[in-house]
Formats: C-alpha cells, structure tokens, sequence
C-alpha cells in the first residue's frame, strides 16, 4: 500500500487537531495513508539538512521561508510540475510575500507551495498613546516616528514603552529586517555574491533598532522570546514587535479590560515575511500522490485551518476572505503586512548568514545594554565589519 510521510512544524493542539482532520479526509477519499511527523522549530532545520544529505526521511514537509534556497542548492526539492503550477493559479490570488518566497532569483522553476503566511506586527497600547497625546496614524510612521513616539510615553509616566527579545534567537533578526530594509540596506545583494549587512544603510537601519534598547525599563538584558511576551500581554509594556499569530490566543486569554486597549500596526519600514511552505523532496518514491497530498492542504479544502483557534493566516485572498480570520480588521491588516512585505533572501548562503546573525546580534545587545551611554554605531561596527569579511569569504 502507498503511504505517504508530512513532516511539520509542531503547533497548538487547535492546528494539529484541524491537520490530522484533514489528512482523515484524504486518505478517506484517496485510500492512501498519510504519517504525521512532528518537528520543533528550533530544532527543525538541521533535521531537514540531514533528510537533504542522506536522501531519506519524508516525502513532504513543512520549511521555513527562508531555507528553500540552500535545500534547492543541495539539490534535495523536486519542482512543482507544470500542471500543477498552472493549478495553483497567479500570483496575484496570494499574498505577495508568500508567493514571492517560492521561487528563486533567474530560476524559471517553482519549488515549493505557499502554505501558511507569518509576517512581524507592531503590538501597542491604545489607551497609553492617547495619554501621551500620541496619534496611532503617526506614531509608528517611521523608525524615527517610533523612536520619538516611545520617548514621548516614557516622558509620561510609562516605565517600559518597549520590549523585545535581547537574547540568542533568530527573532531579532526576523526583528531588525524592518529597520534595515526600511534605511535602504541589504543583507546580501541581488546577485547574492555581495554580504552587505555591514555596508551604511543597513548600520543605519541597526543602529536605529538598538538604540530603542534606552526605552526598555529595568533589567532589559534578561529579556527572551517569553518574557517580551509576557511583559507586553500582561500590561506592563506599551508596545512589542511580534508574530500575527500571538493576536488570537492573547486576546481570548488576557484581561477583558486589557484586551479593549490592545491594537495592531504596520511595523515602521518593510515588513518582515515568514511563515512556512511545503515541499516534495526529490527522494520520495511516491511523487504523485505527493503532489495530490500537497494539492489537497493548500486548496479549499485547508479554509478550516484558518480559524481564531489555530492562530495561522493563509496565504490566497479567496482563502483569507472566506474564513472566520478574514472578517477581522486586524488580521487584514496582517495580510497587508505580508503582501507589501519582503521575505528573507531567497539566496544560497542566507541561512547561514540568517544564523551567524543571530549569535552577533546577542553580542550586541550585550555590550549595548551593558553600557547604555555607548556609541551604539561602533559597537555594530565593531561585530559585523568581521562577520561581514568571513562570510564574503565563505561565499567567495
């Protein structure tokens, strides 16, 4: 009997419940098995890397947006075939940011399916601009808008205007794209032949993103993922930089009070376009039902897993506008985030210069945090200008 294997990334107990429903339903209607795989986030990409070098494991799976290029370099992904390109539609049915993350720079091909979109959003207390007498139109506007914006609530009264993770997580990486891309930089160049990270406009966009560091209350070094979260969500912070899908759980779950005073906005620059595609690896023997499986996740089939109570946004128009998430001013405010937004370089060597980024911007952090009266500029300098110089030699 044809059996099918989907890797994923874990989710909440609401996404896996729709999921499995979903493979119920096509192995009810296909008499073809499927098994369920479940990945950690954190852990993910190097199980992925050892699937692409021994040539086994599933014959689908969920990726991240930014590792297509290295695993279609490893030669690992199959391409979509042309029937099945023409299936899907156009481009403009979909978010742009999501259909953009599923081809290549001068690659006729496209190598995976957009499956679910994710994308960074400004979190801010309403009831704490109006005090400041702060516009929300305005306030968050630009990266120097934000800046006087924060400044203005701490000259208020405000202890904590901002938070943001401090510590080792691809977050702030995810995090700082809208400041760089929104200063006129690049992480690498069109070609993907040049890193650009340490070049004027990108340490411009940097510089501007940690020195926010100033308006973060006490003991901001100790900050992770959670505990950004956690300090924003429970009222003690006046605005945080996160994932859309941190809106539907937290506002089901916190304060009613709270909740009335919570709202969403574009991040000041480009924002930042994630979240997940699926992919079929030149490996499994079951190319077919392969394709007939990813067909059927990504279709109209997939509109119950676009629900408050899974979290995920979907990355076709017709899907978002005929689901539960659609009718929610803030979620089409997340879906503009992604369709005006920019992935991560689609680029050989972007995930190893997504990585390395991640561990120097911990140094960062730092060394600002530790010494908040510091030239922020140097400290930058001082970090990338050498990574910047090691990589170009990797790539070279």
């Amino acid at each position: 009997m044809i059996e099918l294997e989907l890797s994923v990334m874990l989710g909440s107990a609401d996404e896996l419940k729709e999921l499995q429903g979903l493979l119920d339903k096509f192995t009810a209607s296909r008499h073809i098995p499927v098994r369920l795989t479940l990945l950690e986030w954190t852990a993910a990409w190097g199980e992925i890397v050892q699937a692409a070098i021994h040539n086994s494991g599933p014959d689908i799976s969920e990726i991240g947006v930014s590792w297509l290029a290295d695993l279609v370099g490893m030669n690992a992904l199959l391409p979509l075939p042309g029937p099945m390109v023409s299936q899907l539609g156009t481009s403009s049915q979909y978010l742009k940011g999501s259909w953009n993350a599923c081809t290549l720079q001068n690659d006729p091909n496209m190598w995976a399916v957009p499956w679910f979109a994710g994308t960074r959003v400004l979190y801010y207390r309403r009831d704490w601009l109006e005090k400041a007498g702060l516009d929300p139109k305005s306030a968050f506007s630009s990266a120097a808008a934000l800046d006087a914006s924060l400044q203005k609530l701490q000259d208020s009264g405000v202890e904590r205007p901002w938070v943001v993770n401090t510590q080792r997580s691809t977050s702030t990486v995810h995090h700082i794209t809208c400041w760089v891309w929104g200063a006129g930089g690049s992480f690498l160049s069109a070609d993907g032949k040049a890193v650009m990270f340490a070049e004027k406009e990108a340490l411009d966009g940097m510089e501007a993103f940690f020195r926010l560091g100033r308006l973060m209350g006490s003991n901001p070094a100790v900050i992770d993922d959670r505990l950004a979260n956690h300090l924003f969500w429970s009222g003690q912070a006046g605005a945080t930089l996160d994932g859309q899908w941190q809106y539907a759980t937290q506002m089901r779950t916190i304060d009613p009070t709270l909740a009335q005073n919570i709202a969403v906005a574009m991040v000041p620059g480009v924002p930042f376009v994630g979240g997940s595609n699926l992919v079929v690896w030149k490996h499994t023997r079951r190319p077919e039902a392969a394709w007939d499986l990813l067909n059927f996740l990504t279709g109209e089939n997939a509109t119950s897993m676009y629900s408050k109570n899974t979290n995920l946004l979907p990355t076709r128009w017709d899907l978002l506008n005929n689901s539960e998430v659609g009718q929610d001013p803030a979620y089409q405010l997340f879906a503009q985030a992604v369709d005006v937004g920019r992935c991560w370089p689609a680029l050989p060597f972007s995930a190893l210069i997504e990585n390395r980024l991640r561990d120097t911007l911990a140094l960062v952090w730092q060394e600002v945090l530790a010494a908040p009266e510091a030239n922020v500029r140097e400290i930058l300098v001082q970090h990338l200008v050498p990574l910047q110089r090691r990589l170009q030699m990797s790539i070279a």
